[in-house]
């Protein structure tokens, strides 16, 4: 187990993290390949980051509206030895023809302090004392299988194979997460066959 893989099973064990925090560890230990496209995302500048964060949620069905703050605060929580945030600033060239040399220091030095002061921002933020209090110890397992119900779309059938325990003990392990964090449950069918045209 990786550094980041073990601070994100801890996490999962915090009995003092909320529920919704506790997922979010789960998403990441069981898909940790977008921790890279999400502190990439959120190194963007707005409005571009705003619009990217919106799109990587949906791709992972968290539309809910918790889901993309809860992800950033995950991301941020990590220590510096285990993922560094950098920060990144670009600016468009000097044209001399636009504006003077004058004009375009002032306003870099505008922007560059803008978008510093949004990253300490980001990374500074003082956690809500409201999510903090001490609960019932949960089981990190039944995150793991709310991530692979939820994003990565598997049925409750596939789930209890894969992790070789019963459809029962599954299915309430699952819906025990989705009413702790709000998730709606839906009804998976099986895809409809399409009916083929008699060319006879």
């Amino acid at each position: 187990m990786t550094e980041k893989e073990q601070y994100q099973w801890d996490t999962m064990w915090d009995v003092t993290a909320d529920p919704q925090a506790m997922f979010i560890s789960a998403l990441f230990f069981v898909k940790e390949n977008e921790l890279p496209k999400l502190i990439e995302t959120d190194q963007r500048a707005e409005p571009e980051r705003g619009v990217r964060l919106k799109e990587w949620a949906e791709k992972l069905n968290l539309t809910e509206n918790w889901c993309v703050p809860k992800a950033l605060a995950h991301l941020h929580s990590f220590p510096p030895a285990v993922w560094v945030n950098k920060f990144t600033f670009e600016h468009p060239a000097f044209d001399g023809r636009t504006t003077s040399g004058e004009k375009y220091i002032e306003g870099i030095r505008a922007a560059f302090d803008k978008e510093l002061a949004a990253y300490m921002a980001r990374n500074t933020s003082t956690p809500d004392p409201t999510l903090m209090q001490p609960g019932e110890k949960r089981n990190p397992q039944h995150f793991l299988w709310a991530v692979m119900y939820f994003v990565e779309r598997k049925t409750i059938e596939q789930i209890a194979a894969q992790e070789g325990v019963s459809q029962q003990s599954t299915d309430a392990g699952v819906r025990s997460v989705a009413k702790m964090v709000s998730l709606p449950m839906k009804q998976r069918g099986r895809p409809k066959k399409i009916a083929q045209k008699n060319t006879g």
